[in-house]
């Protein structure tokens, strides 16, 4: 059988289990939470304790007149009321958590931080910046003029502030432009080219890692055309041991100017192949070669900004001009014939002939070879020839010489002569004349009358083949007027005259020829 219980104890473990639930459930958190668990709520510090604070600058270096700023740095920040106090060692306070102060002078400043609770508690802190400068530049052009289209160099001077800087740089009027960074002040160049011309600067700014500025201007300075240099010699054609004159161009550039010639064909000794000019213009010298030849010449010019111009020119050096006198024979009693050769030189040349009678004749020769001239002297004696000839560079070659003229010899004694002898003599000349017109006649058939003059003077023929052939060599105007039946005493005897009335003028012909060319002139009392 199972037992059982009465009502009386089920109803007492009942009431027992209702106390418990309505007691304990209520009071179980609040002993949980007076007793177990950590507290949420921060205490002020005591008047016992320190506060941990550090400084932190905005920089360091910082610029000497510019302002930065500094803070307070609490280690453990608290809610209560913080009261901070500062002072560099220049004097200056402040207050707040952040302070903007701005230091006067270079080198390291100290800043002092005082911190203050409300509770009075005390924290203290220290620092120090280092104080530069501001930064400065300056600009160095070292040259007062510059030329188109040529790097030059120009010198940048940075000083104070804190690196790393950047700036900027142009040329004033020019358009032209430039960045550079710098890692730390010092000295620093830069290159320009400038396109145009006329007065110019540089122009500088910078800014450095606190954004400090600062700008320079350079001195003014003037662009110029580039260096150019010309030779212009005073001919392109010259002649051996004379001189020629070269004149030398400079325009524009820097001086002074170096220049070296060269040459192709060797120059007399001593002439100079360097030298220096000292400003623009045009400058001349002398130059002598020692070969003929056709030449190139080279010059070259450095100015003072180290700008190469090139210019060359193209000579040619002909032989030197050369004058020799030859004796052509006596002609006619105390006539002289005098052959003049000519050879080297540029021609056309001009000459001139004197005898120290008074005697003159001049004119011109269109190439190289010999002429003939006839001097007649009033009596023998001792006579100059003087021989002067010019060509067309201008060169004159003078030869002088002595010539002796001697008396002709005297006539033989006269003899007695018979009468029949004389009379043979004239029948053989009478003979001999008739002979001669037959075979002149003969061989003038065909052809045109040739006039002369009673007495074979010789002057009417050798003008009258003169006149028609107007130029003809010496030998065919002896053979013609031998036809004609002249003598070569006459023949030469009227070409005396003519040649020194200037009707006819000698000239060189091929080989040893002498030609003859009639000029119209007639000589004193020459008639028809």
């Amino acid at each position: 059988m199972r037992a059982s219980h009465g009502p009386g104890i089920r109803d007492r473990r009942r009431s027992q289990r209702t106390w418990t639930t309505w007691v304990l459930i209520p009071v179980l958190p609040v002993f949980l939470l007076l007793f177990w668990a950590p507290t949420a709520v921060a205490t002020a510090p005591t008047a016992s304790e320190t506060l941990d604070v550090v400084i932190h600058a905005s920089a360091d270096p910082a610029d000497v007149g510019h302002p930065f700023e500094v803070s307070a740095i609490l280690q453990v920040p608290s809610v209560v009321p913080y009261v901070f106090r500062w002072i560099d060692s220049e004097g200056a306070t402040g207050s707040g958590p952040t302070w903007t102060l701005v230091a006067q002078l270079p080198g390291l400043l100290g800043v002092t931080l005082q911190v203050e609770t409300s509770e009075g508690t005390v924290g203290t802190a220290t620092a120090s910046v280092r104080v530069v400068p501001p930064p400065s530049v300056s600009v160095a052009f070292p040259y007062g003029q510059v030329e188109l289209d040529v790097p030059v160099p120009f010198y940048l001077d940075l000083q104070g502030g804190v690196s790393p800087f950047v700036g900027t740089w142009n040329a004033s009027g020019e358009g032209v432009s430039g960045n550079f960074t710098a890692y730390q002040d010092g000295e620093y160049s830069e290159r320009v080219e400038f396109a145009s011309t006329g007065p110019a600067s540089i122009v500088v700014r910078v800014s450095d890692a606190l954004g400090v500025n600062a700008t320079a201007v350079g001195a003014t300075f003037t662009v110029v055309p580039g260096t150019t240099v010309q030779m212009l010699p005073a001919s392109s054609v010259g002649e051996v041991g004379t001189p020629i004159l070269l004149n030398v161009l400079v325009a524009y550039g820097t001086p002074p100017f170096r220049w070296t010639l060269s040459s192709s064909l060797p120059l007399s000794p001593g002439t100079t192949s360097v030298g220096a000019f000292p400003a623009d213009g045009i400058f001349a010298r002398n130059l002598t070669f020692l070969q003929p030849g056709t030449l190139t010449l080279n010059l070259s010019l450095l100015d003072g900004l180290g700008v190469v111009d090139n210019t060359s020119a193209t000579l040619t050096i002909l032989p030197p001009l050369g004058v020799n006198i030859t004796d052509g024979g006596m002609v006619s009693g105390d006539a002289i014939e005098v052959r003049i050769g000519v050879s080297g030189g540029l021609p056309p040349y001009i000459y001139r002939a004197t005898l120290s009678d008074g005697e003159e004749t001049n004119g011109s020769l269109s190439g190289p070879g010999a002429l003939v001239q006839v001097f007649d002297p009033p009596e023998p004696g001792l006579y100059v020839e003087h021989v002067e000839v010019t060509d067309a560079l201008g060169v004159t070659v003078t030869l002088s010489r002595q010539v002796l003229i001697e008396p002709a010899p005297d006539p033989p004694a006269s003899a007695t002569v018979s009468s029949a002898a004389v009379g043979v003599g004239a029948l053989t000349l009478l003979l001999a004349i008739g002979a001669g017109l037959f075979l002149l006649k003969w061989r003038r058939r065909g052809k045109p009358p040739l006039e002369s003059a009673p007495g074979h003077s010789g002057l009417p023929t050798v003008r009258s083949i003169l006149e028609r052939e107007h130029v003809i060599d010496r030998e065919t105007l002896l053979l013609l007027c031998e036809e004609a039946g002249e003598s070569a005493e006459s023949v030469s005897v009227a070409l005396r005259a003519l040649l020194r009335a200037g009707s006819v003028v000698s000239e060189a012909g091929p080989g040893s020829d002498e030609i003859l060319r009639w000029q119209g002139a007639e000589p004193p009392g020459a008639s028809r």
